[in-house]
């Protein structure tokens, strides 16, 4: 596997912009962070949550913005153990875990955690994510 390490870092940051648009309710970032036909999904770990899969960058927008309006708590997304399994000049490939915290009133807590699949193009000279598969392992 042949890797470009300022790529890595630029497709690193593909993911914090999508999980801080979600998180700040910045939709506008969450769209730019995805390919214009990109796929994405998620279940939790029980089978009986699950939203997607969604097709396109539109529609990804739509269901997580309404995701994220239906929320009254204030979500952080924290990722962490990045590692790429695949990375070409125009396509990478990853897996990762996160941890997802809720703030509701003086409380905050982690709520679920989980790992993630991601595949990312460079898209006109700009990483972004091509695919997105999230496996919650508990609701909240």
């Amino acid at each position: 596997m042949t890797y470009n390490a300022v790529d890595r870092q630029l497709i690193l940051e593909v993911v914090s912009r999508y999980a801080f648009g979600y998180d700040e309710a910045g939709f506008k970032m969450i769209g730019e962070a995805f390919t214009k036909d990109a796929t994405s999904k998620g279940v939790w770990s029980t089978g009986d949550v699950a939203w997607g899969p969604m097709r396109g960058r539109d529609e990804i927008v739509s269901v997580l913005s309404a995701m994220r309006k239906g929320q009254s708590d204030q979500p952080r997304h924290i990722i962490t153990n990045f590692l790429f399994t695949k990375q070409t000049d125009s396509s990478a490939s990853a897996r990762f875990y996160l941890a997802l915290n809720s703030t509701t009133g003086d409380s905050c807590s982690i709520v679920s955690a989980g790992k993630c699949e991601a595949d990312f193009v460079c898209d006109e000279g700009i990483w972004r994510l091509s695919r997105l598969d999230v496996l919650l392992d508990r609701s909240h």
